[in-house]
């Protein structure tokens, strides 16, 4: 849950479990993280989101490790820069039945071009080890620039494009994608009940 400090920040507490079933002889793991939060606006136009958590996991034994994000927003005329660090624990891609540790860099820019049109632009490197083996570790970075247009409040169109570059160690695989995307998404304005 979240509570408010003060008008301008606030804190909280966060618990998460997980189970990761893997195929074959390699079962389970559970996984329980306790993260706390929090976040305050230094300026009108400024935020800042912290966050600091302990997750334990049962594979291969029992383990402990940290988890944390830490990121800053900015408003700026016609458009938002978002700039953040993340840790966590995820899934291991399904590269093999581990979990991985993340590390990640993302910067983003949002600008708003009209009140029915926006373009972004983010970009993100981050390491993923692959615990315990770290056979399947991982150094990632992706770019991605696209548009999306609002002619309608029920309908958005959406389009960009994207590489993705990763570099691999253990007997995971380098690999390299390029996609251009089309997006429709269709949603309704308002339900009551």
């Amino acid at each position: 849950g979240k509570y408010a400090l003060s008008g301008a920040s606030a804190a909280g507490l966060n618990y998460t479990y997980s189970r990761y079933s893997f195929a074959g002889e390699s079962g389970a793991t559970d996984e329980n993280q306790l993260q706390a939060t929090w976040s305050k606006a230094v300026s009108e136009a400024t935020s800042v989101n912290l966050a600091l958590g302990l997750a334990y996991s049962d594979q291969e034994g029992q383990r402990f490790d940290w988890t944390g994000l830490a990121s800053v927003e900015k408003q700026l005329k016609g458009g938002l820069l978002k700039v953040a660090y993340t840790r966590e624990i995820t899934h291991s891609s399904g590269l093999a039945p581990e979990t991985s540790l993340s590390d990640r860099l993302t910067a983003s820019y949002l600008k708003n071009i009209s009140a029915s049109w926006d373009a972004d632009f983010s970009t993100n490197i981050g390491y993923y080890a692959s615990e315990p083996s770290g056979d399947f570790d991982l150094f990632i970075y992706g770019v991605e620039a696209g548009t999306n247009w609002r002619p309608y409040k029920w309908l958005s169109m959406g389009m960009g494009v994207s590489h993705y570059q990763q570099w691999a160690s253990g007997t995971a695989e380098d690999l390299a994608r390029d996609e251009v995307f089309f997006n429709f998404t269709v949603s309704p304005v308002e339900w009551r009940i």
